[in-house]
């Protein structure tokens, strides 16, 4: 009897174990992607809700950079991974809904995943956009999201733009796709194109290193790369928000949630009009050559327009960055205004001049004679040695009007390098401009790296040897001595830039007015080096008309090493590298009106080989003080 009971129990026990076995079976195994997915369902979601991005406009209010509505066709993350839990439930419905067996769901799905690639295929072919690399990037920023959070996050189970920027939307059959939407979408835009990308910049993906500083950014967003967008790209970007959610019962129930914040808005200085005018201005006078021109207030610092030649387009640099930024001759990324060095030469006189002055290693009345060069025509000439011809004594005034290199080698010397160094320091030159935008350089004046001769600071005080500067350095400098010895840093941005840099140089007035007088006698007097192109005309005019301004400036002709491309692709640039161009950098400054400053200019034309400064310069830079009383900033 005893046995018998215990075979009756021990045949129950089996049995419930084999209905559990079978049960677990049936929950893991046939049924537990829908459990799984219904206890996802459960799980806290998180998600960060980006905030619209600021607007950049110009002085005027005229968008530079802004946000227009376009479409973007997204494809279900887990249609991008192929989840295979997904792709079943996908099928199961296509089969309940459709009544079809399994084989044929599998069919169906088939034929609208084929049919899905088709349909972005087309769309990246036609937006130029290269599909596989899209993809793989918004995998990876899912998945470096869900890394960072440590859970799952809600863009596991989103749609994700794969081909974005539709002007559009398209219409999608769902009966013949899968996983696929077209959502709306803001795109940055730049109505203005070439005109001014240097300033504008452009965004783009962010970097494991740059999220080391951005602590708000979620990986796989964009961020400003170039200009203004990145100086300014904390206040643009605005917060993000944050919501956690989770789904109980289907109904989605909101936990917690912040609201995201938009950016600031950015008004630059700029005037994008005659931005664009002296972009054209400067292609069609330089013809194929490359340069730069800067314009600035004079009472505020402000920069009105900052070129650099050649441009290039913002609305596409992002599909055409490899091209660009593998151009060694044009050099097109390369923000000539405040990024490339130029040895300024004889734009760098009139502040050498007031060093003299102001040390007291020359006075007012201190002549040197010019016989075309210092002690031997073997060394240290003046420009006027090759035409045959001498200067004779000269004056501070009448050496700043004829430009003359003996005149100022005179003074370097007196200096020396330590006192030039000094002074050329406090009108900025080998510091950072102080716009803030992030591709500002300094320049170097005598640095200690550079190997300094007997003979630098005759050099130095004609602005050759051992000295660099950028446009808008050269352009400050002017606008210094115009304003009477008050340094004022350069303002490009009303928002997010540094503060304002304002030092009285302590400059005696005699010293100023002379210097001032000669800058005028050079552009206003007979025998003046930019005389001809502001009276008479330039050679390379095809019309000539006066301005109805008086103008007080300097000309300048800089010697440069040729220009070399990395011909044997060693990485570097050296003496064994191809030379694609030669010549000279042509210079002019200057400052208008005459007695009542208001701008001051700035325009180098790089290798010139048939002229120099008065040939090529002065008159891109008179028609630049037409445009500017064009506009109203010259009265």
């Amino acid at each position: 009897m005893y046995k018998h009971r215990l075979k009756i129990v021990l045949t129950c026990a089996g049995v419930m174990l084999l209905i559990l076995a079978a049960r677990t079976w049936q929950l893991q195994i046939v049924q537990g992607a829908g459990y799984r997915e219904a206890a996802r369902d459960m799980l806290d979601r998180s998600r960060w809700p980006g905030a619209v991005r600021g607007q950049i406009t110009d002085r005027n209010g005229l968008f530079l950079a802004m946000n227009e509505v376009t479409y973007a066709f997204c494809l279900d993350y887990r249609f991008l991974t192929q989840d295979p839990e997904w792709i079943r439930s996908q099928q199961k419905q296509i089969a309940s809904t459709q009544r079809v067996s399994p084989e044929r769901a599998r069919e169906i799905y088939q034929r609208r995943e084929a049919n899905t690639w088709r349909i972005a295929e087309a769309l990246a072919a036609r937006e130029g956009v290269d599909l596989p690399a899209s993809v793989q990037r918004e995998i990876r920023r899912v998945r470096l999201i869900r890394q960072e959070v440590g859970s799952d996050v809600i863009e596991e189970f989103q749609v994700h733009p794969v081909v974005a920027g539709l002007a559009r939307p398209i219409y999608i059959d769902m009966e013949s796709t899968i996983g696929a939407e077209v959502v709306p979408s803001l795109k940055r835009r730049y109505p203005h194109g070439e005109t001014a990308s240097h300033i504008i910049g452009w965004m783009g993906q962010v970097t494991d290193a740059e999220r080391q500083y951005m602590t708000d950014v979620l990986p796989g967003s964009d961020v400003g790369k170039r200009g203004i967008e990145r100086m300014c790209e904390e206040l643009l970007r605005g917060q993000r928000g944050f919501q956690r959610t989770e789904r109980v019962g289907g109904r989605e129930v909101v936990l917690e949630n912040v609201p995201a914040v938009g950016g600031r808005d950015i008004h630059l200085t700029i005037d994008i009009n005659l931005q664009s005018d002296i972009e054209q201005l400067f292609r069609r006078m330089a013809g194929i050559r490359n340069g730069s021109a800067v314009v600035l207030s004079v009472p505020t610092g402000e920069v009105l327009a900052m070129v650099s030649i050649p441009t290039y387009d913002l609305n596409t640099v992002r599909r055409y960055y490899t091209d660009l930024a593998g151009d060694q001759a044009e050099l097109p990324l390369l923000n000539r205004a405040i990024t490339r060095y130029y040895p300024p030469g004889s734009i760098a006189k009139p502040i050498t001049a007031l060093a003299g002055l102001t040390y007291g290693t020359i006075g007012l009345d201190t002549i040197y004679a010019c016989r075309g060069y210092l002690h031997t025509p073997e060394a240290f000439r003046c420009w006027i040695y090759s035409r045959g011809g001498t200067h004779g004594p000269l004056d501070v005034q009448g050496a700043l009007k004829n430009s003359c290199n003996v005149f100022f080698y005179n003074v370097g010397q007196g200096l020396g390098l330590d006192r030039e160094r000094e002074w050329f320091g406090w009108f900025g030159f080998g510091e950072r401009p102080g716009t803030g935008l992030p591709e500002e350089m300094p320049g170097a004046v005598a640095v200690d790296e550079w190997p300094v001769g007997p003979g630098m600071s005759r050099h130095l005080a004609i602005g050759q040897g051992p000295f660099d500067a950028t446009p808008l350095q050269c352009a400050n400098g002017m606008a210094t001595i115009a304003r009477g010895g008050v340094f004022l840093s350069p303002i490009i941005a009303l928002e997010g830039a540094p503060s304002q840099v304002r030092r009285d140089l302590g400059i005696a007035p005699a010293h100023m007015s002379v210097v001032q007088q000669g800058l005028y006698e050079v552009c206003n007097s007979p025998g003046g080096t930019a005389y001809r192109p502001f009276h008479l005309g330039s050679p390379r005019d095809t019309e000539f008309r006066p301005l109805e301004v008086v103008v007080a400036g300097k000309t300048g002709t800089a010697q440069v090493a040729p220009q070399r491309v990395d011909s044997n692709e060693d990485g570097v640039i050296n003496m064994d590298d191809e030379i694609i161009r030669r010549g000279d950098m042509a210079w002019f400054t200057g400052f208008a009106p005459w007695g009542d400053p208001q701008i001051a200019v700035a325009v180098v034309v790089e290798y010139v080989t048939d002229g120099g400064g008065a040939t090529y310069a002065a008159p891109i830079g008179r028609e630049i003080i037409r445009l500017c009383r064009q506009y109203g900033y010259v009265r």
